[in-house]
């Protein structure tokens, strides 16, 4: 039976399922949820709204969530990364990206980092350790993903 891809709203993800991340290998799989590291929706948490070229989304993370720098503009696994806070972006870094038209991780620039504060904090723990988050690669080393719209399988 072939499932699809498809976004999920972060109330929508539940223990058990399945999100797009990156294995050890720089592969990336549909790894599963396996608990909440935070689950707070009534919660106002201060983030950091990044958004990359070519994607008019940003990413949203909590000042302190990681997530990766990409060294080279090269797809994954030949771009390394290096991890750093969310309120250590600049504009001009590379971020990894997902790209649903070739299926695999992008180095895309950031073009704008602005602050924010909303309602919600939300950190689903995966068997990798991380996973893509409104099209980009993050850590769940730290919880408060804001608006977690995880690729589901």
């Amino acid at each position: 039976m072939r499932q699809e891809m498809s976004e999920y709203p972060r109330d929508g993800l539940r223990v058990g399922e399945k999100v797009l991340a990156l294995d050890t290998h720089g592969e990336l799989v549909f790894s599963e949820v396996i608990l909440w590291l935070d689950r707070r929706p009534a919660a106002m948490e201060r983030y950091v709204l990044l958004t990359t070229e070519g994607c008019s989304d940003p990413l949203s993370l909590s000042e302190n969530h990681v997530t990766f720098i990409a060294t080279r503009t090269e797809p994954l696994p030949q771009s390394l990364h290096v991890p750093v806070f969310g309120k250590d972006l600049h504009q001009a870094n590379l971020i990894h990206r997902y790209d649903p038209a070739t299926g695999v991780l992008v180095a895309r620039r950031v073009t704008d980092v602005r602050e924010s504060v909303d309602l919600g904090a939300y950190a689903p723990m995966t068997v990798e350790g991380n996973l893509i988050v409104d099209g980009h690669l993050v850590s769940l080393l730290r919880p408060a993903v804001r608006r977690t719209r995880a690729m589901h399988w």
